[in-house]
């Protein structure tokens, strides 16, 4: 909506992310298709393409959403065949937007691929119980790895005080209280923090576990051991399997080139490359040095940005989260588009 705010030869389209539909101040997005799982991955990059190439409003921002390989990480663990085969749709699609930007002539674009999470596997044995401790002295919100717990009045001392010598015994998750909440996880000095917070340890999770498990048995048909992993995200980010993946290509960015860089901070980034104007504690940090911009600028040319996203990243899903970043001649010519195969709902 920023993007629409700022000029109005801004058009932003989303396609089934996260807050497509939404109006702020007043305003919404000029294209935008709600969440369709029926919708195939070819029939969603046509769409986004046929945006960019609108002969009134062509779009210079959109956001694509896919839905995989979470679900199935999620249900078979990120170990399985289901994941794997969804890697390589995964990987078959992104040389179908490439292909499909080279036929529609926008060749000339900027390219991010980018991760949200990753994904940790988690069984039965690993599955950590708290109930008891809980039960009477407090209530439970949340899913695994976090549980936000609330203390009933004038409980808060003696349920952190087991839930500590629990963990201390277990080994296997973390307790703090609000005030303790490490500071990297920027959460406690929120108002929707809870009083204790329970983390679990990557590879672990708490009770609810189990009534997933059982819905995945019945939706699924899925036979569960010992042995079977389901897929679990929202660790510390410190750890290496939940960190994402950023890759880029394109005019804006420099080749071989590496740098660390923090996602949620990618803000400053973006507004950048469209040419935005953001208030003075935007974090534009990533911006600072190469690679995210080379020094010559051209005044000939409209900057165009779309996001392709899949939801969860593993391996070579690094290329799930695809950031598409225009800079494009701004043409009148040819506006016309050409297809990926339509009714390919498999790629």
């Amino acid at each position: 909506t920023l993007n629409e705010m700022s000029n109005g030869s801004h058009h932003s389209g989303c396609m089934m992310w996260p807050g497509c539909g939404m109006d702020y101040q007043g305003i919404r997005n000029t294209y935008d298709v709600k969440y369709n799982e029926s919708m195939t991955w070819n029939q969603r990059i046509n769409t986004s393409i046929s945006w960019f190439k609108h002969p009134q409003n062509p779009a210079n921002l959109v956001m694509v959403y896919f839905e995989s390989p979470d679900l199935e990480e999620h249900i078979y663990g990120p170990n399985s065949a289901q994941t794997d085969a969804q890697i390589r749709r995964t990987d078959d699609t992104v040389a179908s937007i490439l292909q499909a930007l080279e036929v529609n002539d926008l060749t000339d674009v900027n390219v991010v691929f980018l991760s949200d999470h990753g994904m940790e596997a988690v069984t039965l044995p690993r599955i950590i119980n708290l109930t008891d401790i809980i039960n009477g002295l407090g209530l439970v919100v949340g899913t695994s790895p976090l549980l936000q717990i609330y203390p009933k009045k004038g409980k808060l001392e003696e349920l952190y005080s087991k839930l500590h010598q629990y963990s201390q015994k277990n080994g296997n998750f973390d307790v703090y209280k609000k005030q303790d909440i490490p500071e990297r996880y920027h959460y406690k000095n929120c108002k929707r923090a809870p009083p204790i917070l329970a983390v679990a340890k990557p590879k672990y999770g708490f009770q609810d576990l189990y009534a997933y498990i059982e819905d995945v048995k019945a939706k699924y048909n899925v036979t569960v051991t010992n042995d079977t992993e389901f897929g679990v995200h929202g660790y510390d980010p410190d750890f290496p399997s939940m960190q994402p993946f950023f890759l880029a290509r394109g005019p804006k960015f420099h080749s071989d080139f590496a740098a660390p860089n923090r996602t949620v901070d990618l803000f400053g980034l973006f507004t950048d490359i469209l040419g935005l104007h953001t208030t003075a504690n935007v974090d534009k940090s990533p911006l600072k040095a190469p690679p995210f911009q080379v020094k010559v600028e051209d005044p000939g040319f409209t900057v165009r940005l779309v996001l392709f996203s899949l939801a969860s990243s593993i391996g070579l899903a690094t290329l799930f989260f695809v950031f598409i970043l225009f800079q494009r001649r701004h043409s009148a010519q040819n506006m016309g588009y050409t297809l990926v195969d339509k009714d390919d709902s498999t790629i």
